[in-house]
Order: C-alpha cells, then structure tokens, then sequence
C-alpha cells in the first residue's frame, strides 16, 4: 500500500494524499472506510509494523487514528508487538508494558471526546492544510460543530522547518500529546523531525469574527461546564479544564479514594471563559483519584486513572 511505498521512499505525502482522493470517489457516499498499519495477514506474511516501516511506524499510526474513517489495532499492537505470528498454529502474544501506551491512550481518548473525529457522516470531513513542503508533509485539519483537530505529520526521514500556508487551521491548540498551548496564524512556521507529528485540538478559533481572545457566547451560555481531563488514562500529567458563564471564585482540588486530599491546582477568581490547570501526578501512585471542582455555588466530581 501507500504507507509502504512511502517508508521505502517510493512515495511521498501528495501520493497519500491523491489515495485518499480516490478511495472518496469509488465508494458510495456514506461509506466507512477502515485504516490499519497491521492485521493478521500483514503480521504473519509481510512483517511486524518495525518491519514494514521502521522510523515511519508512529506517525503512521498517528494518521490512521485521525483520518477520516474506522482505525483498527491488531491483537498485540498496543502492547508492542514486535514478532510475526504464526499463521496456522497457536501462537502467543507476548503482552507487556508498551512505550506507545499514552500515544494510543490520547489518540483514542481524543476520537472519543472530539466530535471532529468521530466516525462517518458525525464525524468532519478531512481537509488538507497546504503547506511550503507539500511533497514530504501532510497536514490535515478535521472540523465538527465547535471541534476542530489539526494534524501535520512529516512523511520523510529528514527534518523539515515548514509554513502553514494561509490562515484556514489558525486558532489556539493544546498539544494532545504534550498538553502545551500553542497558538496557529496565518502562515504559522512549525518544525518536524524526520518522522515526526503534531496533533492538535481547538481550544479557541482564529478567524471566527465573534472571537477575540475570549470565547464565543454561545461557547459559555449553558453554565459551568467541567470538560473530561486529557489525556485519561495518564501519566504522568493530565490537563483539566472547565468553562465558566460568569466570574467566580474557583478550586480545584484532587483526592484519593480514601477522601483524602492529594493537592489543590485552582484557588481564585476566574472570568468568564474557558480555563485549564495542569496535575503532574509524578509522586502520585497508580489508582484512581477524583477531581473536585466549586465556582460559586456549582460544584462537580469527576474520576481521573493515574497509570504507571
């Protein structure tokens, strides 16, 4: 397939591009299409994921989870599957602690919780990014209602110092991966290493007329909201944040099963708008804690899986 042709140099970021063209124009509309860098097939006769694509294997699977369309993992991949398995005869999965397991955590988390990825016609549609490297990077945002994610993933094996041309992914981002916020303009440099990705989900659009440097009305109107942690499972750090209709005065504050509290990240007034703090849960053992948040006379508890 592509991916392969890709890993060996034979293709490049435009020919990806062009094969997701194609697979649009010969389905039905409304089809599902499923993307995968392994199956049993692939992993028995061609090779394990390393095998087939070395250094390219992450941001491959980076891509298949942000497309639009169903990603699969085959049985053993998130736990670092790294053998061919036999075909025709019992052959055991080596299960195992996987140095990917917050990649694959944050990317399906965010699948879950992010309309713009969601599967088929409730999902949004893929829409590629131009960029000044168009041959060895593709960049892609996906929209939904308020949701957006932005992915660029170098697809060559050497760095690459690139602009995003125009203004059409421009907003302010947390990094899924990273929990940073970065902020996208109108032809926003950005640097990749060989194989390198960045997947980023919409905390504030840059070109809707009613936004400036605060959210939209209709984004706080409902109330209070306490948005699902990210990422969830995690570890060690995880970022929360919350939506505020009005000023209050604010705390937020972790406790263990026990009751018992373990810190306190917020304690002041906040405008109205949207917020985040950060736990690093480094010295926090693994379990599950619970999340507590007051503005005013709202509060709300949500459960949080520290995993080591």
């Amino acid at each position: 397939g592509v991916l392969k042709q890709i890993a060996d140099g034979q293709a490049n970021a435009n020919d990806l591009y062009q094969a997701f063209r194609h697979q649009l124009s010969i389905h039905p509309e409304g089809s599902s299409r499923l993307y995968f860098t392994s199956n049993h097939d692939e992993n028995s006769w061609q090779g394990t994921t390393r095998e087939l694509f070395g250094d390219a294997a992450e941001v491959f699977a980076v891509i298949t989870a942000t497309f639009d369309g169903m990603p699969l993992v085959y049985s053993g991949q998130e736990a670092g599957l790294d053998k061919r398995l036999a075909f025709f005869d019992k052959d055991l999965i080596p299960w195992r602690d996987h140095p990917k397991a917050d990649l694959y955590a944050a990317l399906f988390h965010l699948r879950r919780e992010n309309q713009a990825l969601w599967h088929g016609e409730a999902g949004g549609e893929l829409q590629r990014v131009p960029t000044s490297s168009n041959r060895n990077v593709f960049a892609f945002i996906r929209k939904k209602n308020d949701d957006q994610v932005l992915v660029a993933a170098n697809l060559s094996g050497q760095g690459r110092d690139l602009t995003l041309e125009g203004s059409m992914a421009s907003g302010t981002y947390r990094d899924v991966l990273t929990g940073d916020v970065v902020s996208i303009g109108e032809d926003a440099e950005i640097a990749l290493g060989a194989w390198d990705y960045v997947v980023y989900e919409l905390l504030e659009s840059g070109t809707s007329s009613d936004r400036s440097g605060e959210l939209a009305k209709d984004d706080i109107a409902g109330g209070p909201v306490l948005h699902q942690n990210y990422p969830n499972p995690f570890n060690p750090a995880t970022t929360i944040s919350f939506t505020l209709a009005h000023p209050a005065a604010v705390t937020v504050e972790i406790f263990d099963l026990t009751g018992r509290k373990i810190t306190r990240l917020a304690d002041g007034d906040r405008p109205a708008g949207r917020h985040q703090v950060t736990w690093d849960a480094a010295d926090a053992a693994s379990g599950i804690y619970l999340l507590k948040i007051r503005a005013g006379d709202w509060q709300e508890a949500r459960k949080m899986t520290v995993v080591k």
